[in-house]
């Protein structure tokens, strides 16, 4: 994440929401270094990877699951 304020009160609600246990997982293929730059970002913060770049996890998959996929 960059260091811009919005970015660090969005970090706020995202750490609260790890916290609260609302976040399942991120996915892994979007966190790739091609993407993000890198999946430590994501881990650093206490979100747990889902799959990979190799085995890519669909939102249908999670809908059918009883998950509610929230997009930022």
């Amino acid at each position: 994440m960059t260091t811009t304020v919005e970015n660090e009160n969005l970090r706020k609600y995202i750490e609260l929401a790890v916290k609260e246990g609302l976040i399942y997982g991120a996915c892994g293929y979007c966190a790739s270094p091609s993407h993000i730059g890198g999946k430590e970002k994501i881990e650093k913060i206490g979100i747990r990877l889902i799959r990979n770049e190799d085995n890519h996890l669909g939102i249908a998959e999670l809908v059918n699951e009883g998950y509610y996929p929230i997009i930022v």
